[in-house]
């Protein structure tokens, strides 16, 4: 196990980064990412599922704000599949959208979301386990929440439009949704097929669009909103968590 992203934790002393090796069900070996508090005091344990780009700087920033927060959080490389490795740079957007959702297969990446939840089961046992997925990865989350044998105490699901084409399938644990309201990804059918979804499980941020979250992409991250989106699902995983 080798310690990554120093320069991250000079600016979070309380939580780190480390690399390990994670095996599938079917034999599929993947690296993974963990950001664990210095004092190794965690609260809860979650899956941090990533956008189409992968394990980029963002989603380290992500696992470390939830690890800061007293979570231990754990992302898996699931482009290691596709043959990429770690992650697509964000002009490759084509490119990265097409290695995940044409060509890795959604059960593929469902097998690699349960190994990660039995290292999180394995690694702390006595803590309660929560998925938080963004876009491409919070529409993996709802599908893989909503057929694991895992129990989960809840699934945070971050502008992942896609969502939309499977409101047949509910998370089998308590969910909530945050969306920008001005997310191009959102079609009006798509809108309306989320308007189906029991009331409250939703929030729409009036001056958002999508990728509100990633303070990477300048154009797209709404500071306030990401704070306000972050503190909810604290709230809720507190919530949850104690249930």
């Amino acid at each position: 196990m080798s310690n990554i992203g120093l320069s991250f934790s000079s600016h979070r002393p309380q939580a780190q980064l480390s690399e390990i090796q994670i095996q599938a069900a079917d034999g599929h070996t993947f690296q993974a990412t963990v950001a664990r508090r210095i004092d190794n005091k965690h609260q809860g344990a979650l899956l941090v599922l990533p956008e189409v780009f992968g394990f980029t700087d963002y989603i380290k920033d992500v696992c470390l704000r939830f690890a800061d927060s007293g979570y231990l959080a754990l992302t898996p490389s699931l482009l290691d599949r596709v043959g990429v490795q770690a992650s697509f740079p964000y002009d490759k957007e084509q490119e990265a959208y097409h290695a995940t959702t044409q060509v890795l297969p959604v059960d593929d990446g469902i097998r690699d979301i349960e190994a990660g939840l039995n290292y999180l089961q394995t690694e702390s046992p006595d803590l309660p386990r929560a998925l938080v997925g963004y876009s491409y990865g919070a529409t993996l989350g709802w599908l893989a929440s909503s057929q694991t044998s895992k129990t989960l105490c809840f699934f945070a699901g971050f502008y992942g439009s896609r969502i939309a084409l499977h409101t047949d399938r509910i998370p089998l644990c308590p969910y909530h949704l945050y969306f920008g309201e001005g997310d191009v990804h959102l079609s009006p059918e798509r809108r309306s097929a989320l308007q189906t979804l029991p009331d409250g499980n939703i929030t729409f941020y009036q001056s958002a669009g999508h990728g509100f979250d990633c303070s990477h992409r300048p154009s797209d991250f709404v500071k306030n909103v990401s704070q306000q989106a972050f503190q909810h699902v604290l709230s809720k995983l507190e919530q949850f968590r104690k249930s």
